[in-house]
This record gives structure tokens, C-alpha cells and sequence, in this order.
């Protein structure tokens, strides 16, 4: 039986990113290790998980800083809650809707979750505009050095000297070799009448349409648009545990727990298994027995322990006389080493 697992970012809610798995246990996390990573540094690196136990699937949260969400009922670190069909499974910025029961999918890339993640942030970044694109260099002098192409009201110089935007130290590049063009979404490089030109797979060419993985190439440096995101989702999964930000959800996001929008989930049934405030008996009895079925592990906090011990603690005060006794103690110990030490000189003057 497959389960497929629909994400929205509530930053961007034009788009639902889905997957479908025949897997016993999905991880989720902002790691790349991950099934699903949610490229957020408020989603910690092993978050959640969500497993096969029997005939039901469980969620269970992995000790995440910020928690996890089941309807707006949030999870124990490390206390399995069975899953229903159609519940809503909150994680910082997403909201993952489960459903059971769907048609497995085709084989998928085992690089779909990178693949996955990249589009994410992508979504986040068209719409606030947070980075700008880079040229790196790839082949020749000032190899991996990277410029990052942000946005002015001119056009950007590549050439020799700092007199330029990007300066690149090539002895066969002129002084102004080349320059950039923002028009609308695309980035144009175009030749300045320079000495050796510009080169595109070989041939010299007078302007170049760069697009991300596109590379080019003036004097003996080889320059490569990368794609923004990359970079940043790197940074975002090789962040180390303890940069996870403290996060709650914004109001935007419990107001979608909070209603019925058929434009968020189609069938969504957020009020299912959550609240027990309804006439409706099978609703009733569903949810008496998701909270009965709650399995308590050992060492659990919340497990209440018989024993039949009994320890009485009492306070038992210092007598101010230990203490008197103490100092006077220690004034009578600086006194010996006071006078031998004087002893001491003495005798070394004699």
C-alpha cells in the first residue's frame, strides 16, 4: 500500500510539491540524507519520521527544536501518534497532508529529494528575490573564485583591473572585455570590441544568453552562471544542529488549521481526529481511540511510576557557630605563617 505525502510552503501556496513512497519509514528533515528535505533552517536535520507499524502508519517526532504539528495538536519528542488518512502534518513552513490507500508511482530518481528541495527554495526565491546569480570560474586563473551578479542601474564590466565590476586577473582578457546585461529575466554577456572575444563551445560569438549551468569563455577563464539555490541549499543542509533557529508557526499558518480551503487541500479534513467538539458519534469514537492507542514507551516522562518507597528530605540549618569557628580557625593558620615567615628572614639576614 503506498501513501503519498502532498507539501505546501505556506511562503508560496501557488505550488504543492508531492511524493509517493511503498517505503516502511520515510525520514524528513532538512538534510539531504533525507526522504523529503524541507530546505528551512527551522526544520532541524533529522526531524521526524513516519513509519509503517503493523497495518497503521505512525509520525513520530525525532527531538526537533521546533516540533511537529498533527492538526494543531503538537507532537511529544519521541512518541508515536498514528496517522489517518488526510491528516495535516505541520513543520515549520510546510504542511504536508497525508494520504493513504494512492496508486504507487513510477520508478523515481533516487536524487528526486535533492531534486525536490532545489524547487522549493526556488519558489521562495522567485517570489522575495533574496539572492542574486553568480559567475564562477571554472577553468583558468582565479579558479572557484565566484561574483555575484547583483542588480544596478548600468551594465556590468568584466575586465582587467579594479577599475571593473569583475575583475579578473588574465593577462590575454582587455581592460574592458565584456559586459553584463540585465534585460527582464535574462542575463546577457556581450563583447566590448575586445582583442581575443568571446567563446561559446568553441566558436566566437558577440553575446552569449547565460542561463544557470551555462558557462563561456574569455582569454584563458572559463566563467559558469550558477544557479543560485544550489549554494544556498547547500548551506542549509550542511548546517550544523545547533544553527536550527527557533521557529512558531506564523498566524498565516494556523489560520489554515483553522478552516476548510478546498484551494489549500481538496477533501481536506483538518477537523478530523483533532476535535472531539462535534455530534458526529464516529468522529467521537475515532478519536477516543487514536488517544487510547497511544503507546507509552519506557522511561517515558509522562508515565507515572509506582513505588513504594519513601525518602523525607530535611532542612537542617548551620549553626552560626561552625562558621565562627571556621574563621577563627583560619586567622590563627595566617598568623603561624606569618611569623615563621618572619623567622625565616631573620634567620637568612644572619
Amino acid at each position: 500500500m503506498a501513501i503519498e505525502l502532498v507539501i505546501k510552503d505556506t511562503r508560496n501556496e501557488a505550488r504543492d510539491f508531492s511524493r509517493t513512497f511503498i517505503e516502511n519509514r520515510i525520514v524528513i528533515g532538512r538534510s539531504r540524507t533525507c526522504h523529503i528535505c524541507l530546505p528551512d533552517l527551522a526544520v532541524s536535520s533529522i526531524h521526524m519520521h513516519i513509519y509503517l507499524d503493523g497495518n497503521n502508519y505512525k509520525v513520530m517526532d525525532l527531538g526537533s527544536l521546533n516540533g511537529t504539528l498533527v492538526g494543531k495538536k503538537k507532537l511529544i519528542a519521541h512518541r508515536p501518534r498514528s496517522l489517518f488518512n488526510d491528516d495535516i502534518i505541520t513543520i515549520s513552513n510546510y504542511i504536508i497532508k497525508f494520504k493513504l490507500g494512492v496508486k504507487a508511482s513510477a520508478f523515481q530518481d533516487r536524487n528526486i529529494a535533492q531534486v525536490q528541495a532545489k524547487e522549493m527554495l526556488e519558489a521562495v526565491f522567485t517570489d522575495n528575490d533574496l539572492v542574486a546569480p553568480s559567475l564562477v570560474v571554472t577553468k583558468g586563473p582565479g579558479l572557484a573564485k565566484r561574483f555575484s551578479l547583483t542588480r544596478l542601474d548600468r551594465n556590468l564590466v568584466i575586465g582587467k583591473g579594479r577599475h571593473n565590476d569583475l575583475d579578473i586577473d588574465d593577462r590575454d582578457i582587455s581592460r574592458k572585455h565584456a559586459e553584463i546585461i540585465f534585460e527582464n529575466d535574462r542575463i546577457i554577456v556581450k563583447d566590448l570590441n575586445s582583442r581575443k572575444g568571446i567563446f561559446e563551445n568553441g566558436q566566437r560569438v558577440e553575446t552569449v544568453i547565460l542561463t544557470p549551468g551555462k558557462s563561456f569563455q574569455i582569454g584563458n577563464t572559463e566563467l559558469t552562471l550558477e544557479n543560485p539555490i544550489e549554494p544556498a541549499l547547500l548551506a542549509i543542509q550542511r548546517a550544523p544542529e545547533e544553527e536550527t533557529s527557533s521557529f512558531s508557526p506564523p498566524d498565516h499558518v494556523l489560520k489554515l488549521l483553522n478552516v476548510k480551503d478546498e484551494n489549500l487541500f481538496s477533501e481536506n479534513k483538518i477537523e478530523r481526529i483533532i476535535n472531539a467538539d462535534t455530534d458526529d458519534e464516529q468522529i467521537k469514537t475515532e478519536h477516543k481511540d487514536h488517544v487510547e492507542n497511544l503507546e507509552v514507551f519506557e522511561g517515558d516522562p509522562l508515565q507515572a511510576k509506582e513505588s513504594s518507597e519513601y525518602i523525607r528530605t530535611v532542612e537542617i540549618p548551620i549553626s552560626e557557630y561552625y562558621g565562627k569557628k571556621s574563621d577563627t580557625g583560619l586567622i590563627i593558620a595566617g598568623i603561624i605563617l606569618l611569623t615563621l615567615s618572619v623567622v625565616g628572614l631573620a634567620w637568612m639576614l644572619t
